[in-house]
């Protein structure tokens, strides 16, 4: 049986205050391999984590923009954090789970416009220092 690519969770850090159920879809953990690995050894490193794209439902009430908003009032968004991506069977048992440490570099507050009746959505970048695949 094949993973289906609507089935997951994505789990924010508590102090994030944003909903699983808002995310609208996520990027999986890619990496880049560094080929002159010997010649510059990339701080010890033969592959970089490629950013991860976190697209989230701006409802109005919890409101994502305010919860992200406050993060940067906060700081909070400014420390690495660690997120939790997992895969899903058609039974609703985690068969594949991504622990990901990292941290946000952008965030995109969308755009209104008077000619779409489409859901107002968010994104942001997560930055990983490090994914590590448990099962």
């Amino acid at each position: 049986m094949n993973l289906k690519k609507n089935r997951f969770i994505l789990t924010f850090p508590v102090h994030f205050n944003l909903q699983s159920w808002a995310v609208r879809a996520v990027t999986k953990p890619s990496l880049s391999i560094n080929l002159d690995y010997e010649d510059n050894h990339f701080n010890g490193q033969r592959y970089t984590w490629n950013d991860m794209v976190v697209e989230l439902y701006d409802p109005i009430g919890p409101s994502t923009t305010r919860a992200l908003m406050d993060m940067i009032h906060t700081d909070i968004v400014y420390n690495s954090s660690e997120f939790i991506l997992e895969a899903l069977d058609r039974t609703g048992v985690v068969v594949e789970r991504w622990i990901i440490t990292g941290i946000i570099t952008q965030i995109d507050f969308g755009e209104f416009n008077v000619s779409s009746d489409g859901i107002n959505t968010v994104q942001i970048i997560i930055k990983p220092n490090h994914c590590l695949l448990s099962f």
